[in-house]
């Protein structure tokens, strides 16, 4: 008897193999999301916002206080490994925009 037919018989709801991984009828996320009142769902996303602009700008200034900035030489690096793209135009074809 595998472990998901064990769940089955011994679970007093009936759930699939697919459900009990992603564990989406047990507690969705969403779902206890907007189970909290609105002034706490209000202060969760505020705290979410203040959180990614703290870190956004503490992450440069920490960056340059360690010294950890790129050098040319890395950005020519960069510049060398990244894609180029050229744009052919094709005779006839050409519209005024």
């Amino acid at each position: 008897m595998s472990f998901f037919q064990y769940l089955s018989l011994h679970l007093p709801f009936s759930l699939t193999p697919l459900q009990l991984i992603l564990n989406t009828q047990l507690t969705p996320s969403h779902r206890t999301f907007l189970n909290l009142t609105p002034r706490t769902r209000l202060l969760v996303g505020t705290s979410f916002l203040a959180w990614g602009t703290l870190g956004l700008y503490l992450t440069d200034r920490a960056e340059s206080t360690l010294g950890f900035e790129a050098t040319e030489q890395d950005r020519e690096a960069l510049k060398s490994t990244l894609p180029r793209i050229t744009v052919v135009e094709r005779e006839g074809e050409r519209e005024e925009r």
